[in-house]
This record gives structure tokens, sequence and C-alpha cells, in this order.
């Protein structure tokens, strides 16, 4: 579903930008709900991505949410062989509720997504995700398109949309 803006249909992007606005406000008033209390998610990137950007956006937009992030190398994921990918995919699986793959081969996010059961997004924390390509036209005329807080609120809606 979120691969690419192409696979969100109008009203799903039109969706996902009124709960944006929503967790917007509620961030301005301070009345940010533990929504994700309780979740778990991996956050899979490349040891030096781990103080990128991206990376802290993403963790920020789930941590507001009452989620713990968990940051692992995408070497000890990528790495592995295709019988200890499986196991390791299953033990995320038992583990985690999601796991958000930035910087990580695109084999180890399909044996990831066939074998752990669980979401495991595309790096939807990643700037250049194109589900924010598709919500420009919208942040022009509400959220600042650049602003950090707009891509949490975009994130915490696809992680809210996914997770509950």
């Amino acid at each position: 579903m979120l691969h690419t803006a192409q696979g969100l249909d109008d009203q799903q992007i039109g969706a996902l930008w009124s709960m944006a606005e929503s967790l917007q406000s509620m961030r301005d008033t301070s009345a940010m709900p533990g929504l994700l209390k309780g979740a778990n998610i991996a956050l899979v990137c490349q040891e030096q991505d781990a103080a990128s950007e991206d990376a802290r956006v993403f963790e920020r937009a789930a941590t507001q949410l009452g989620a713990r992030v968990a940051r692992i190398r995408s070497a000890d994921v990528g790495q592995a062989g295709p019988a200890d990918l499986g196991a390791m995919a299953r033990l995320f699986g038992r583990l985690y509720d999601a796991v958000e793959c930035q910087g990580v081969d695109e084999h180890v996010i399909q044996q990831l997504e066939a074998q752990a059961g669980i979401v495991v997004y595309h790096g939807i924390g990643l700037a250049s995700h194109p589900v924010f390509r598709g919500l420009q036209p919208m942040m022009r005329g509400g959220l600042p398109e650049d602003d950090q807080a707009c891509r949490e609120a975009v994130i915490q809606s696809i992680l809210l949309s996914t997770l509950r």
C-alpha cells in the first residue's frame, strides 16, 4: 500500500492528510495521546543512517504516539543467509508490531514481509518517500511542506492507519 504514492487513491491520500492535520493540532496543544502505547517498532537502518534526520523523524513520530522504537543495523539483517533471514523475520514477528526499513535492500524487505507476519514499511520516514510527493499539493495549502512536524504527523497517520 505505501510503497509508492501511486498505490494510494485520492480518498486514501485525503484520509492520511486529514489525520495528519488532526495530529498536528493535538501536538500544538500538547494533547498528543498515547495511541500506540505498548507498540514495539523496529527501525532497521544503516549504522551511519541511525543518526540521520530521517531516522530521527521516524523515531520521534512513533515515540510521540507512545510506541517504543528499537534501532537495528541493516548490516545485521542484510548479511544473513536465506535461512537465517527467514528465522530473523519470524523473530521480528514475535518481538515487534512493525518494522521500518531505511536503506535496506529490496530482497531483504521482501523476505521480511513474506515471513515476519507484521507490517513492514519501505522507508516511510524518508523525506524522499513517494507518499510525501503525493501529499505535496495538500502540504502547500496547509502545513509547511518542509516542516519536520508535518512529516512526523504524516508518518503518525500511516502508523495509526496500519497498526491499530
